[in-house]
């Protein structure tokens, strides 16, 4: 199987932390079972110095997008045009923003999962996960527990009732044509244009968007009456530890 991956990449010479970032996305990747094409969005002219990433035995492309005329929020709206001209190179479709890290593992998760749930008009989750200085997972986005739950082919599952942001989202070839060809894809459908609020989110939500009604529910398999291992995804900048409201639940207490 082939597998595409979109980054949406703002160059600021001044946040080089953020290149730690791209860095370490592009090192996971390395680590993937399909081969994996990288393409990075970002809004430096000429694109810029891949030296410093380590790039090495990855196939990437990195594109220039011209921002002066839009909020440069807007920038993740951009990989749309090209993601639908490869809708039939690849077998699976990726968008993450540039500090969220998805595993070789959640990989495997998702394919082991996704078609019990697309079956039944539900789509499999996922959780952002920020680690602070005692190695303790923390959810980033969901800020109550989780209870409600369902069985499906002799697995538990909790239906996330929280906030379902978790900065990427992955479709099969069949699930992003779909997307493709409805209202949806085009992002100003359900989003203004000219309001920079939330533009991000709403490119990184994908079909999960609160707008969209495409599935009913969201489910995350349990195991041994906790969140399946392998749903987490990382948020790197770990910035919401602390704040008292988000990244406030541990993720082994995450389900009620």
């Amino acid at each position: 199987m082939k597998l595409c991956k979109h980054i949406s990449f703002f160059y600021n010479e001044n946040l080089k932390g953020r290149l730690e970032y791209l860095n370490q996305l592009l090192q996971v990747t390395k680590t993937y079972d399909y081969e994996t094409h990288i393409f990075i969005h970002t809004n430096k002219e000429g694109g810029f110095d891949l030296s410093l990433v380590d790039g090495e035995d990855i196939c990437i492309e990195v594109i220039y997008h011209d921002l002066s005329d839009v909020h440069p929020f807007f920038l993740t709206w951009k990989s749309r045009d090209l993601m639908k001209t490869q809708k039939d190179l690849y077998d699976i479709f990726m968008y993450v923003e540039d500090d969220i890290l998805v595993r070789n593992e959640t990989i495997q998760y998702w394919l082991l999962h996704k078609n019990a749930m697309l079956s039944r008009d539900f789509n499999l989750g996922f959780v952002r996960i920020e680690t602070d200085q005692n190695q303790t997972e923390f959810v980033t986005d969901i800020v109550e527990p989780l209870y409600a739950k369902t069985m499906i082919e002799e697995q538990e599952y909790v239906i996330n009732t929280g906030n379902n942001y978790c900065g990427m989202w992955i479709l099969d070839k069949e699930e992003f044509s779909k997307y493709v060809d409805s209202d949806f894809y085009n992002l100003s459908n359900i989003h203004p244009t000219t309001e920079p609020h939330m533009s991000r989110e709403k490119s990184a939500w994908g079909l999960n968007a609160p707008e969209i009604t495409w599935y009913s529910h969201i489910l995350i398999p349990l195991q041994n009456g906790k969140l399946h291992p392998d749903s987490r995804i990382y948020h790197l900048p770990n910035n919401y530890i602390g704040s008292g409201f988000f990244a406030s639940i541990p993720f082994d207490n995450i389900v009620s």
